[in-house]
């Protein structure tokens, strides 16, 4: 790859270049007989000082442009200082006429330089004024104005008008791919910078404009050099494309280096060099022109026809455009009908929203209360179920002493059975033999009595037992009535909760929702908490069913206003193009 170069080495084969240029322009102008040709390229912005020099080039490339007769060619710099003189007047006379007739040449803009600048020796500025020119000498020919048979140049559907308005430089880009596309080549050109560095497109173009007079075997030669050939490869392969140039007596502005470190003015100029010396382009033969002619005759002949049908047609185009007015109109007044349903659509979703948003509300009230009265079963249920332990604490001293009152009872009936025994035997003293056989003494008293009503007495466990049937019946007595008194609660609390669901029910009227339906049909017998949980349930799926109903409602509502909207576009255009037929079939009406 070339190495990186400052900008001052650019600068100085602009001048050097620039110069060349300047030196062959002026060759032989009396008035500069002691200053062309410029031996030192350095001394161009010292001989430019006082203008004329750059007056003269000026006319060289624009002749007339500016009267030099009028200018001082023998102001200097050195003398402004020396009382009685007045070049430092002449000098900036001459400068401004020279900047002012600069601005006469299309594309040269007189920006930010003045008089000083040029006396001052300015390199920058002074360079870039005597660019604008050399420029503007090269580019002049690059029209269609000069060189008509760069209308090959046109593209499908273009014009001549195309190219007028394509700036030179653009043409010759144009004219630059003309040519690569003509040679098979695959890549094009959109700078004169990086685009033709590597020398590539510059040897591909010198072969299709000059083909006879290319030494084609140099230009493949340079093409097959690469990286493997040297860091250099890029300037050797641009110096075969200068020798070539030579060939074709356009060898001007650049070197190799220029080539290859792609300075874009002098690579700007040398291609314009090329198009001057050799544009490869010829206008069409007499042949060429004859099939052009027929062609056009064809289109004439098309162009008939169609007016002849367009003619036939106009009839059916006014009879079409009443109808599309019609269908307008009335598409116009669905378009209107339709807006106002559909705000009427949207006025009643925002109603239904609403009252979903109230009713998902009120659902959350009444899941507050469900599990407000759930909260409240439990605590009763548990509270219940103390009494049960209660109860059955009690119901097991009762057994207890029931089953201390069965014995009791059986070993009162063995006493019965044996006093009956010794009633039979009608004798104490049998009645003491058969005690003293059992060893029981005749004078121990039973710890039981026989009452008066025909009852055993259970002596001491008589107020036990009385006290233990008295805390059960007791004990049964309250829990029956709490649970009595809990379960009115409970039926008032549904009720009341059911009241509320059957109110909102009437309120939010949803479609298709009979409230008395719903009731009966969740409840199906006597309300329970269950019963209102699965009905809540039940109305929150149909305010979401009912919420998603309307919004596709809407949706279809918006696409018929759509599918209205592009129909109306559609017989616009339709109007649109028999307007146009029509005024293409009687061209009066233009």
């Amino acid at each position: 790859m070339p190495a990186h170069e400052t900008k001052e080495e650019q600068a100085e084969r602009e001048v050097a270049a620039f110069v060349e240029h300047m030196n062959n322009l002026l060759a032989g102008d009396a008035d500069l007989v002691e200053v062309i040709p410029l031996a030192d390229p350095k001394t161009l912005f010292h001989q430019s000082h006082n203008g004329f020099l750059l007056a003269k080039l000026l006319n060289a490339i624009k002749p007339g442009t500016i009267d030099t007769g009028k200018l001082k060619a023998k102001a200097h710099k050195d003398n402004i200082s020396t009382p009685g003189t007045t070049d430092a007047w002449d000098i900036a006379a001459n400068n401004n006429a020279f900047l002012e007739a600069c601005k006469k040449l299309n594309g040269v803009k007189i920006v930010n330089i003045g008089s000083d600048d040029i006396l001052n020796e300015s390199v920058d500025l002074v360079l870039g004024i005597v660019w604008q020119l050399i420029r503007y000498h090269l580019l002049e020919s690059v029209n269609v104005v000069s060189h008509p048979e760069l209308i090959r140049l046109l593209e499908k559907g273009e014009t001549i008008a195309t190219l007028l308005e394509l700036s030179s430089e653009k043409i010759l880009l144009r004219w630059f791919n003309y040519h690569l596309k003509r040679a098979g080549h695959k890549r094009t050109v959109s700078n004169f910078a990086s685009d033709v560095s590597d020398s590539e497109n510059y040897i591909v173009l010198m072969k299709q404009i000059a083909p006879r007079r290319c030494d084609h075997e140099l230009l493949d030669a340079a093409l097959k050099l690469s990286a493997a050939d040297g860091d250099n490869y890029l300037e050797s392969r641009a110096t075969a494309v200068l020798k070539n140039a030579e060939l074709l007596n356009s060898r001007k502005f650049v070197t190799a280096k220029d080539i290859a470190h792609g300075n874009a003015r002098l690579n700007l100029a040398f291609t314009a060099t090329l198009f001057n010396m050799n544009i490869g382009i010829r206008l069409p033969s007499e042949e060429e022109i004859a099939a052009i002619f027929d062609e056009l005759d064809a289109l004439k002949a098309k162009v008939a026809e169609l007016e002849a049908i367009i003619a036939k047609g106009e009839l059916e185009a006014k009879r079409l455009q009443t109808v599309g007015e019609t269908l307008e109109e009335t598409l116009h007044s669905e378009r209107e009908a339709n807006k106002q349903k559909l705000a009427e659509m949207k006025a009643a979703l925002d109603d239904v929203t609403s009252k979903f948003a109230s009713g998902a509300s009120f659902s959350t009230h009444l899941e507050g209360k469900l599990k407000e009265a759930e909260a409240k079963l439990a605590a009763q249920e548990e509270a219940a179920g103390k009494q049960a332990d209660e109860i059955r604490r009690h119901r097991d001293m009762l057994r207890e002493a029931l089953a201390r009152h069965g014995s009791i009872i059986g070993e009162r009936d063995a006493l019965e059975a044996r006093l009956k025994t010794l009633t039979d035997a009608h004798t104490l003293q049998k009645r003491q033999s058969v005690l003293a056989a059992e060893d029981l003494p005749p004078s121990s008293p039973s710890p039981y009595q026989v009452s008066q009503s025909g009852f055993i007495s259970l002596g001491p466990h008589d107020a036990l037992v009385n006290d233990l049937l008295g805390g059960y019946a007791s004990a049964l007595a309250r829990a029956q009535d709490s649970a009595t008194a809990y379960r009115n609660q409970q039926d008032a609390t549904t009720l009341g909760l059911m009241e509320l669901v059957q109110t909102h029910l009437q309120q939010i009227k949803l479609d298709g929702v009979d409230p008395s339906a719903v009731l009966q049909a969740t409840l199906s017998g006597q309300p329970s908490l269950e019963a209102l949980r699965k009905l809540i349930i039940q109305l929150m799926e149909l305010s979401k069913a009912q919420a998603v109903k309307i919004t596709t409602l809407d949706a279809a509502l918006t696409k018929k206003s759509q599918m209205v909207e592009l129909m109306t576009v559609k017989v616009r255009e339709i109007a649109e193009e028999l307007n146009a037929h029509k005024k293409v079939a009687d061209p009066k009406k233009k």
